[in-house]
């Protein structure tokens, strides 16, 4: 992250992402109340899902770095 935004703006950045543990906190903690229903299945989907997407933002950022350190 620091090669995108600099070592000024990490502060923020570490905002946000605390930001967003607690948001994902009470969006999955709505998504976990299916288990008491027994209806697991949208559960797993959203895991699922979530571990998918910072792979494909992992790749796309490291694309990003390699091309702003060719230049």
């Amino acid at each position: 992250v620091p090669d995108f935004y600099g070592p000024k703006n990490s502060g923020t950045n570490y905002g946000v992402v605390m930001l967003a543990l607690g948001f994902s906190s009470i969006i999955f903690n709505a998504i976990s109340s299916s288990f008491l229903k027994g209806n697991v299945t949208p559960t797993y989907i959203m895991a699922a899902i979530t571990a998918i997407i910072p792979i494909f933002l992992m790749l796309v950022i490291n694309k990003l770095l390699k091309a702003k350190k060719a230049q």
